[in-house]
């Protein structure tokens, strides 16, 4: 093992040395080992050990609870032999450990980690995971304003990129380097506020710029409000003032949505951000208005085109296209049904045994994995305009925060894996695509913060997973295609467009590439009108088209 460690190990070092000062958040972390006691941890792991694998290493360290020093070592080495190995989930995961537990820079060692492997691995499969990885870790960077960083990244992700050679790929990444280059230019201008603010916090003009750029630029309304607030400009100031107080009544959510609407007409570059702001307060005040208000705000609800622009306002939807009281009621109950079958730690079940509050069904089902359940009984409130952060008036808020509390807990911090491990295999990508679906139409309806990096995650594991070859997804990743299947993740990363998140062109086009596939002309072949959609081919094997379902998913992609 020594030897070993002396052959890939010099890199690490050298990364370790660099970013072994406390970082942010290190306050309750353990300090690094100090370089005896790494000596000394060393060589108690040279005797134990011979040719290890790097997860082995890395599991070890886990259960290592009495000896800091060798649970550091072990972490380490482990990342280092994964890193040189050219695994780069591996390498990551031991530097998700090792930050958890140590005042170590973990984003930092992280880009040198993808920097080496850029460097060093010539198989091309490579490539895509390294976009993925970096503009992963190019969201933390940025949210962190740590742009040196964010640059590093984005021109990582656009050298794999290019290696790909896929055009839509490196359109995308391209134009995050630049959106990069202008988050850092505005950055640079309010620097110097930031650093006066401390000493000054109630000066209108320092707060006025760095409240613009919080809000206007990063999007961190919880912080950058309260500096608007103090802010020199009378109309943001009032609308702030107004904001912070977080109205719960509908005249004053509707106050409040008008304001930000009134200074997103007056044009400039926050427009975009300030009509979102008004989107969201319209949104929160529409269930408990009526008649003439209420469709004036669901006309300029539309107008706007938010994320989700029917959410919040279904039952006004459902009365125009044919709904009325009755059916309204019934889609309540649903939800109360659905409430009352909630488990306590949050999740939902396909089982239906007789128990707690449910008295069972004659067919109570047996499929006992809870991701996808959770995250399919999730979607009808989110459907419904029930979220977790609404106030007043949401009924239901206590059920979607434990649901997505539940479905964030359960992920993989690693992959962004949405799905019970210990369940049947063919059951995996169902189960990602129900439960991604379900948080990121969370964080789109939202725009909390707290979900924005799951949501991400979660979405680029449907990236990773899709079969290069055919473009489709089967029940594990990169297995092949089933349009059944598919049509889950496809949902998902439709919500991610809406939610603004990012999905690679390659995505959509393997996509329609596996469409195409399993598509077969009725028409041209005087079968009747129209196309159909086949299940992982266009025909079965007695020359059939499939039934109307299989059609049903595919004209839904």
């Amino acid at each position: 093992m020594g030897r070993v460690f002396l052959t890939v190990g010099v890199f690490f070092v050298s990364v370790f040395l660099s970013v072994a000062n406390p970082s942010r958040g290190a306050e309750s972390r353990r300090p690094i080992p100090s370089q005896e006691q790494q000596r000394t941890a060393q060589t108690l792991i040279d005797e134990v050990y011979t040719d290890p694998e790097p997860g082995t290493l890395i599991r070890d360290a886990i259960r290592t609870r009495d000896d800091p020093a060798a649970k550091y070592m072990l972490l380490r080495l482990g990342g280092t032999l994964a890193a040189d190995n050219g695994d780069l989930k591996t390498a990551m995961y031991a530097v998700d450990q090792l930050s958890k537990a140590y005042a170590v820079d973990g984003l930092k060692i992280k880009i040198a980690i993808l920097e080496q492997i850029s460097r060093k691995v010539r198989d091309r499969e490579i490539h895509p995971i390294l976009v993925d990885e970096s503009l992963t870790l190019l969201d933390q960077a940025m949210d962190q304003d740590r742009f040196e960083l964010a640059e590093k990244l984005s021109s990582l992700a656009v050298k794999a990129a290019r290696k790909i050679k896929a055009k839509g790929v490196i359109r995308d990444c391209v134009a995050m380097q630049k959106q990069v280059a202008k988050r850092a230019k505005a950055f640079k201008r309010i620097e110097e506020s930031l650093q006066k603010l401390a000493e000054d916090p109630n000066n209108p003009q320092l707060n006025l710029a760095v409240g613009n750029y919080l809000c206007f630029e990063k999007g961190d309304w919880d912080t950058g409000l309260s500096h608007l607030a103090l802010g020199e400009d009378p109309a943001l100031k009032a609308v702030a003032i107004q904001e912070l107080k977080q109205p719960s009544t509908a005249p004053a959510q509707v106050e409040l949505a008008d304001l930000w609407w009134q200074l997103a007409d007056q044009g400039g570059d926050a427009k975009k951000s300030m009509q979102a702001r008004a989107q969201k307060w319209y949104t929160a005040a529409l269930p408990k208005l009526s008649g003439l208000e209420k469709k004036k705000i669901a006309s300029r609800l539309a107008e706007s085109g938010g994320s989700y622009p029917g959410r919040g306002q279904r039952a006004l939807f459902a009365q125009q296209n044919g709904g009325n009281q009755r059916s309204e009621a019934a889609v309540e109950e649903a939800l109360r049904w659905l409430a009352n079958h909630q488990n306590r730690d949050g999740s939902w079940s396909w089982n239906h045994t007789p128990g707690g509050r449910c008295s069972g069904f004659a067919n109570p089902g047996e499929k006992r994995t809870k991701m996808g359940a959770t995250g399919l009984a999730l979607l009808p409130f989110l459907a419904a305009g029930y979220t977790h952060q609404e106030g007043k008036g949401n009924k239901y808020k206590a059920v979607v925060q434990k649901g997505l509390q539940y479905l964030i807990g359960n992920m993989d911090s690693r992959s962004g894996r949405l799905y019970d491990r210990k369940g049947p295999d063919h059951e995996h990508m169902y189960s990602h695509g129900m439960a991604a679906t379900a948080v990121i139409e969370a964080y789109g309806m939202t725009q909390d913060r707290k979900l924005k990096m799951p949501a991400k995650q979660a979405l680029n594991y449907i990236v990773a997973a899709q079969d290069p070859e055919s473009g489709g997804w089967l029940y594990t990743p990169g297995q092949g295609g089933d349009t059944s299947v598919m049509g889950w993740q496809v949902m998902a990363l439709k919500s991610g467009i809406l939610s603004k998140l990012s999905v690679p062109r390659y995505v959509k086009t393997g996509a329609n590439k596996w469409l195409d596939f399993v598509q077969s002309d009725r028409a041209a072949q005087g079968g009747g009108v129209g196309s159909r959609y086949g299940y992982r081919e266009a025909k079965d094997r007695h020359g059939h088209t499939y039934p109307g379902s299989v059609t049903a998913i595919g004209l839904l992609c």
